[in-house]
């Protein structure tokens, strides 16, 4: 068997370098992955008074008054509200933060490889 000539050992050479080149510069655009457990947390975007429970108002006294008695249940209705105002912006930031953790993982996803180009 001959040794391959100059020219053709040129060309396998070069064919090799292309090749090399090609699939380093696939490599280094791809972005870099990042500890992003901080995007991933929601338990930072509760508000400090959501975490905290919502307080009765007092009952009023045995001897109270009809008047009295309705500004109890008037408060306690009130109170029922903002507790149920909680649970809502509470579902609403669950929300947001799935939004925002899928953002997150979609960014973290490799690229596809540079020959998943020519299987299209």
């Amino acid at each position: 068997m001959r040794p391959p000539s100059p020219r053709r050992q040129a060309r396998l050479t070069l064919t090799v370098l292309i090749l090399c080149a090609a699939s380093m510069s696939a490599c280094v655009g791809t972005p870099p992955i990042v500890t992003t457990l901080a995007a991933l947390d929601c338990s930072k975007d509760i508000p400090t008074d959501h975490r905290q429970p919502v307080k009765p108002v007092p009952l009023p006294a045995p001897d109270a008054t009809k008047g009295d008695l309705a500004t109890a249940l008037d408060g306690q209705t009130a109170r029922l509200d903002l507790a149920n105002g909680h649970t809502a912006d509470l579902a609403a930031l669950i929300d947001r933060c799935i939004v925002r953790q899928d953002a997150v993982l979609k960014a973290l996803q490799p690229p596809p490889p540079a020959w998943e180009f020519w299987r299209r």
